[in-house]
């Protein structure tokens, strides 16, 4: 069979490469410019879903970033979510 559309939006390569922490892209400027976790969630939450997160959101995903090694990597799979997030995909 053929891979649905929709995963393979979600899943390839445009979605990857914009999730990404690094230079050039809207999360690497939100770390750079957000060394505080919480805000930095604050705006990817705003650029994302156009809200802020609710205190449950931030709650699961401060004790995400508190456990991950990397920072960078954990914004990264946060932005992932999101982004596949039936939220973010009703949004359209």
């Amino acid at each position: 069979g053929t891979i649905p559309q929709a995963l393979f939006l979600m899943n390839g390569p445009i979605v990857h490469n914009r999730t990404q922490a690094k230079g050039g892209t809207e999360l690497g400027r939100i770390l750079k410019d957000s060394p505080d976790d919480t805000a930095a969630l604050e705006e990817l939450y705003l650029l994302v879903l156009a809200r802020r997160p609710t205190a449950d959101e931030t709650k699961v995903c401060a004790e995400y970033l508190t456990d991950a090694k990397d920072r960078k990597e954990a914004f990264e799979d946060i932005y992932w979510s999101l982004v596949n997030s039936t939220e973010f995909l009703s949004r359209r």
